[in-house]
């Protein structure tokens, strides 16, 4: 009767431990999320620029507005989450967008998130199109990321030109795979489309330019993410504890 009781205690005690690490929110150098949200990890930018040089490379930069449909003033409070990617190189003949319709793959790319509590140096959080490359890059490197190479392909990033007749805009959707930053841990869980770390969309329907090298838009990163590591040490040790009284009983 006394074994019975002590594995009750030691299963209530694992199951209060469980619940507490998969229902408190998770605090990565100020970035607040809750990993047992139905969103998990849902992000959305809706101030970013994107630049297309001449060999049709894409770059660019924007903000972090909401986490799991929270503000910034719930999920950084005192600090802004920014973001800068490079590196995507078309693949194949056609390298500029030129006719409504047309698909551009990518190969490579580098998408990097800072965490910055400087408030002199955050960005307008509403006019992306006055982002330059030197507004980015201050703070802490919450997350580095790169372009995941879909199936056996080398594609990474797929975009597509908007219109009927003339261009519109430009939308993209790729995969991502974590490499390091503070919150690596936590994002590292290749649970995403064909085994990458995170999704990662974009919208472009503002063009500041008349051949849309460059525009801003919209963006969105989601996937799935884990508790801190040390909730889920805790857990562990409440699950070794129950298995020690079982081992002492027998």
């Amino acid at each position: 009767m006394k074994f019975i009781k002590k594995i009750a205690l030691g299963a209530a005690m694992a199951l209060t431990v469980a619940t507490s690490a998969l229902a408190s929110p998770v605090n990565v150098g100020g970035v607040v999320w809750d990993p047992d949200s139905p969103l998990d990890f849902s992000s959305a930018s809706v101030s970013m620029r994107q630049l297309i040089a001449a060999d049709g490379s894409l770059s660019g930069f924007g903000i972090i507005s909401t986490i799991n449909a929270n503000p910034q003033s719930v999920f950084c409070p005192g600090c802004q989450l920014t973001f800068t990617f490079s590196g995507y190189t078309p693949i194949g003949t056609a390298t500029l967008p030129t006719s409504p319709g047309q698909v551009i793959n990518y190969t490579g790319g580098v998408v990097t998130v800072y965490v910055n509590h400087d408030n002199s140096t955050f960005v307008s959080e509403t006019d992306a199109s006055t982002y330059i490359a030197s507004q980015f890059g201050f703070g802490q490197t919450f997350l580095v990321l790169d372009g995941h190479q879909i199936g056996t392909s080398t594609t990474t990033f797929i975009g597509t030109v908007n219109g009927l007749t003339q261009i519109s805009g430009l939308t993209g959707i790729g995969v991502l795979d974590v490499v390091g930053g503070i919150a690596a841990s936590n994002f590292d869980t290749n649970t995403t489309d064909d085994g990458s770390d995170l999704g990662f969309s974009a919208s472009f329907t503002h063009l500041l330019s008349p051949d849309a090298r460059d525009a801003v838009g919209t963006g969105n990163f989601d996937g799935n993410t884990i508790p801190e590591p040390a909730s889920l040490a805790l857990f562990g040790l409440a699950l070794l504890g129950v298995g020690a009284v079982r081992r002492r009983k027998a």
